[in-house]
């Protein structure tokens, strides 16, 4: 019972930071905010190279805008996994693909420093069908999925 809790609290917990980092990340003035309301020092300013990582960290993923069956199949399992939820975009781009449908749908992986596990999809152009992740307790739940996955629907099945 107390895991049950502790992955409820842990669960709600990251999701509330994700949620207070992605409204920070989204203002359009995002230099003009660091650099006026959290300044500490009247003279503090964020340098060129700061701003220009934020805005790529910020960089939303090319949405596809057509699944394939195969595709549509692979959602259904990832989203039935416990604890599942739905993932930013931005990290897309850091995600290293494991394997290939037979569709060519690409299954690429991101684990954040915090040690999450990201799931996504891309079509065949590389653009983003979806994206998951899941907190540690659930981590064995969506490794579990992805087995399913690759031995059910890659061309070596």
């Amino acid at each position: 019972m107390s895991n049950q809790i502790f992955a409820r609290i842990t669960g709600r917990f990251t999701k509330t930071i994700l949620y207070i980092i992605a409204v920070i990340l989204s203002l359009k003035n995002l230099s003009s905010l660091v650099n006026k309301k959290l300044a500490v020092k009247e003279d503090f300013r964020l340098s060129q190279k700061g701003i220009d990582w934020l805005e790529e960290w910020n960089t939303e993923a090319e949405i596809a805008t057509s699944i394939s069956k195969i595709a549509q199949k692979v959602v259904e399992i990832l989203v039935n996994v416990p604890g599942m939820t739905q993932a930013h975009s931005r990290d897309f781009r850091r995600a290293r693909p494991i394997f290939t449908l037979k569709d060519g749908t690409v299954i690429k992986i991101f684990i954040n420093p915090g040690n999450v596990k990201h799931i996504f999809l891309a079509d065949s152009n590389n653009k983003m069908l979806f994206g998951g992740y899941v907190g540690w307790i659930d981590t064995k739940g969506l490794n579990q999925a992805i087995e399913k996955i690759k031995h059910s629907l890659t061309c070596t099945s």
